[in-house]
Formats: structure tokens, C-alpha cells, sequence
């Protein structure tokens, strides 16, 4: 080894002891791991069952449209109604994905979700109106 080469290796040794403790506040404890997995996976589960939502309301969406171009004049709690044996599929799989994340609780965060489904279904329906 030449001169530069131990020079070198002393400056990084030095380096290494120097921001070692500086760095030591950063190192991440496995709760803090645990706790952040926690959360990927929560907005994991909250990406899978809000796809499944949407698939739902597009599949009402279209059947109520579908309705309504076809001069049907009924309120939209009853074109909900109509709508929804044609969109089972979509239901099930809204319904399992629910019971999958929340269990016990999903008949409680479906009922609460009811309220709003005829706005999501009005703001889908405004969205998607045909262009004249």
C-alpha cells in the first residue's frame, strides 16, 4: 500500500466513527417496521375493497343509464333497485372483500356506506353522460 491508499483508509475510518452515533438515532427498531407494514397493508386492503366499490357503482351506473335513456322516469332509489340483480357479481365480490377486511363489522361499514351509494352513483352518472 502506498501513502494515499492508507491516507485514504484512515479518512474513511474516521468518517465511519465520526457519523456512526450521529446516524445511530436514525436505525429504524422492528416496531417501527411492524407499525409501517401495518399501514402498507392497510391501504392495501383499502385499495382492493375501494376497487371493488367502484366496480359496483360502474356496474349500476351503466344499468341505471341504460334505463334512463330508455325513458324510464322512476326516482334513483328505485332505479338502484332494478339495477342491482343485474350487477350480483359485483355485490359478491363488493361484499366478500368487505367481510374479508372487516368481519364481523362489515354489515356495520356497508350500512354506513348505503347513505352515499345514490350521490356516488348521481356523480358517476354526471361523469359518464354521453357527449351530444
Amino acid at each position: 500500500m502506498n501513502r494515499k491508499e492508507v491516507a485514504m483508509r484512515a479518512l474513511l475510518l474516521a468518517l465511519a466513527l465520526v457519523f456512526t452515533p450521529a446516524s445511530a438515532s436514525a436505525v429504524w427498531t422492528n416496531d417501527t417496521l411492524a407499525s409501517i407494514r401495518k399501514q402498507e397493508l392497510r391501504q392495501a386492503q383499502r385499495k382492493w375493497v375501494d376497487k371493488a366499490v367502484i366496480t359496483t357503482i360502474d356496474c349500476l351506473g351503466r344499468a341505471i343509464m341504460t334505463q334512463k335513456l330508455f325513458g324510464s322516469r322512476e326516482p334513483l332509489n328505485r332505479l338502484i333497485l332494478q339495477a342491482a340483480p343485474g350487477c350480483v357479481s359485483e355485490f359478491r365480490v363488493m361484499f366478500d372483500r368487505f367481510y374479508y377486511i372487516y368481519g364481523g363489522r362489515a354489515g356495520v361499514k356497508l350500512f354506513d356506506g348505503a347513505d352515499i351509494l345514490p350521490a356516488l352513483i348521481e356523480k358517476w352518472m354526471s361523469d359518464n353522460q354521453p357527449k351530444p
